[in-house]
């Protein structure tokens, strides 16, 4: 984490905040599969858990719910757009599902299908910075 004029910078490279996001999936602390319910919107000022960085009422804020282990409680992460996109972008490397790439400053996640040698045509945007 950074500081500048006392106000926190985000990590400045797509690549730490994937770096951080794989990090926090492999450990399981963030969810691999995706989620219940999200919502975007204006921050709450809850931490974000890839950069730890509050997300601020100026800022938007990704709201994913996953339901608790065992079926009780919800688990609920708040993250920035791009913290958000990382986590997709590694979630589904992970997964196998898509092949992540960084175009014009959207990151975009090409699904792939089985046998599918080109998969151009079924690109969806998942997050931009």
């Amino acid at each position: 984490m950074s500081f500048t004029s006392g106000v926190h910078e985000m990590p400045e490279t797509e690549e730490s905040l994937r770096a951080r996001a794989r990090q926090l999936i492999l450990e399981g602390r963030l969810p691999r599969q995706g989620p219940d319910n999200s919502w975007g919107g204006a921050g709450s000022n809850e931490t974000c858990p890839i950069c730890e960085i509050p997300v601020y009422q100026r800022d938007v804020e990704m709201e994913l719910e996953f339901s608790g282990a065992g079926g009780t409680g919800k688990d609920i992460f708040h993250l920035h757009r791009s913290c958000y996109a990382a986590w997709e972008c590694e979630r589904q490397l992970l997964n196998g599902s898509a092949e992540p790439q960084r175009l014009s400053g959207v990151w975009r996640a090409t699904r792939r299908s089985p046998g599918q040698d080109d998969a151009r045509d079924q690109t969806k945007v998942v997050g931009s910075k």
